[in-house]
């Protein structure tokens, strides 16, 4: 099953070379990819270990950088479960996604 996450975000996978992460639903892109974006900006140099769709909910699990402070650490955090918790497989995001 061929991926559909873009390019520049394989990038940023902790893997082995010819790994292909899993697809997930396409009206999960947008909110991802702007998540991604915003954890860029948190957290330069953030790697993903893994993105997918469990009991049709998004779970997102990353590496930080080790010099990472606390409280940066802390609002990456929230805004994944926040994100987890907004996006489902029967749609979009419910409403908009907010920085906490």
């Amino acid at each position: 099953m061929k991926t559909n996450i873009p390019l520049e975000m394989q990038k940023k996978f902790l893997t082995e070379d010819g790994f292909e992460p899993w697809p997930i639903p396409d009206d999960w892109l947008p909110t991802i990819e702007w998540l991604d974006e915003t954890l860029e900006a948190l957290a330069p140099g953030y790697r993903i270990v893994q993105i997918k769709e469990k009991f049709g909910r998004l779970r997102f699990y990353y590496q930080l950088p080790d010099e990472t402070p606390i409280a940066v650490a802390r609002a990456f955090r929230a805004l994944i479960f926040q994100t987890e918790e907004a996006i489902r497989h029967e749609g979009t995001a419910e409403g908009n996604v907010l920085l906490y």
